[in-house]
C-alpha cells in the first residue's frame, strides 16, 4: 500500500485563522485609538472650561482693581487674548475675553471668556458671567442709625447700620455693622 503525501493542505487553514486573528486584533486597536481620542478631547474640552474660568476670575479681579475698566487696560475694543501659564510658566492655553460695559442705569457688565489649551486649539468653551454692584434694595432694613429689634420681632432680609445694631429678634438673613462694637445702654451687643 502506498500513502500518499498531500503536501500544502495546512496551509490555507493557517491563512484563514492568521487573518481571523490579524482582523480582531486590527478591530480592537482601532477601538481602543477611537476610544483614547475621544477621552483626550474631553479632557482638553475640561481644560478649555478651566481656562475659559480663569478668563472670568481675572476679569473679576481687574474690575475690582479698575472698577470703571472695560477695555482690558487699553483703549481698543475686544476681544482680549491673554496667555493661561501652568506654575512652572509654560504656556498651556489661551483665553479670549469680551466686556459688554453696563447699559445706562446700570451697574451690570457681562464677560465672556472662550478658552482652549494650546495641543487642541479647535476645542473651546465659552463662559458668559454678569457682574454688578449689589443694589441696596437687597436690605430690608438699611440705616445710619443705631437700630434695635427687640424680642419677637422677625426680619426677613439683609440689615445693616452704619452704627450699632442689637438684634435680640430672629432675622433670617445677615445682620452686618460697620462698627466692631456696639454699645446698647449699659450691655455690650
Amino acid at each position: 500500500m502506498k500513502t500518499k503525501i498531500i503536501r500544502g493542505s495546512a496551509t490555507p487553514a493557517i491563512l484563514v485563522i492568521s487573518a481571523s486573528f490579524i482582523i480582531v486584533i486590527y478591530g480592537l486597536l482601532f477601538v481602543l485609538g477611537i476610544q483614547m481620542i475621544s477621552t483626550n478631547r474631553q479632557i482638553m474640552s475640561e481644560k478649555a472650561l478651566n481656562i475659559a474660568e480663569a478668563g472670568i476670575s481675572y476679569y473679576k479681579w481687574h474690575l475690582a482693581h479698575a472698577p470703571g475698566d472695560y477695555k482690558d487696560g487699553g483703549s481698543e475694543n475686544g476681544p482680549y487674548i491673554h496667555e493661561y501659564k501652568d506654575p512652572q510658566g509654560s504656556i498651556i492655553g489661551y483665553y479670549s475675553l469680551e466686556i459688554i460695559p453696563p447699559q445706562d442705569g446700570s451697574t451690570i457688565v457681562t464677560i465672556r471668556s472662550t478658552g482652549w489649551t494650546s495641543n487642541y486649539p479647535k476645542i473651546k468653551r465659552t463662559i458668559k458671567a454678569e457682574y454688578g454692584i449689589p443694589s441696596l434694595a437687597e436690605y430690608s432694613f438699611l440705616s445710619n442709625a443705631s437700630s434695635w429689634y427687640g424680642e419677637g420681632s422677625l426680619v426677613n432680609g439683609r440689615v445693616h447700620s452704619n452704627n450699632g445694631i442689637r438684634m435680640d429678634g430672629t432675622n433670617t438673613s445677615l445682620v452686618t455693622s460697620a462698627q466692631e462694637e456696639y454699645m446698647c445702654g449699659s450691655e455690650t451687643a
